[in-house]
């Protein structure tokens, strides 16, 4: 059994021109070599994050690891939930590595979206719908949703849903 401490500590952290309160905790380990783990979870919901006036962020948690070992891999991890009409799209932006091999990722998934609420979301956000008048017939939703963007050589991004018509489902993958 090995050695392990946490610490707690309420603060703020000014993002942008804000204050946000922050809950940390410094989770410390030495069990197959020294850890260390901070995570800080907001105490109240991110708006407007990166400048992006529409977006409002729930629950937002930040994960900071640095490398288990000399010249290993550090990473942070940045959660945060959307609602989307009556759904929540859980984002995730990962940033791992160092230097030249650092890469990121950013992840938006959702089980199931209704077209409603996604016509409306995109209203608010484009000023206008993304269909134009009129919303495909015989579709309601879109289910398992997943959107990725990954930096790299070459970047890449990837959607993924299934379309539900009536009497069949059809996979949409876009890369």
């Amino acid at each position: 059994s090995g050695l392990s401490a946490r610490v707690e500590l309420e603060a703020e952290a000014d993002l942008g021109e804000r204050s946000y309160p922050f809950l940390f905790t410094l989770d410390l380990g030495a069990d197959e070599g020294p850890t260390a783990v901070l995570t800080g979870r907001m105490t109240e919901p991110l708006e407007a994050p990166f400048g992006i006036g529409w977006l409002t962020l729930d629950r937002v948690r930040l994960v900071l690891t640095p490398p288990a070992e000399q010249g290993g891999t550090a990473s942070a991890v940045l959660r945060g939930d959307l609602a989307v009409g009556e759904e929540t799209v859980e984002l995730i932006g990962v940033l791992e590595g160092s230097g030249e091999t650092a890469q990121a990722t950013f992840t938006a998934s959702v089980e199931e979206l209704s077209l409603s609420d996604f016509v409306a979301f995109a209203e608010t956000v484009l000023g206008g719908s993304p269909f134009g008048a009129g919303v495909p017939a015989d579709f309601e939703a879109l289910r398992d949703v997943s959107v990725e963007i990954r930096s790299g050589d070459p970047p890449m991004f990837t959607a993924l849903a299934t379309v539900p018509f009536p009497g069949s489902g059809t996979e949409f993958m876009y890369t």
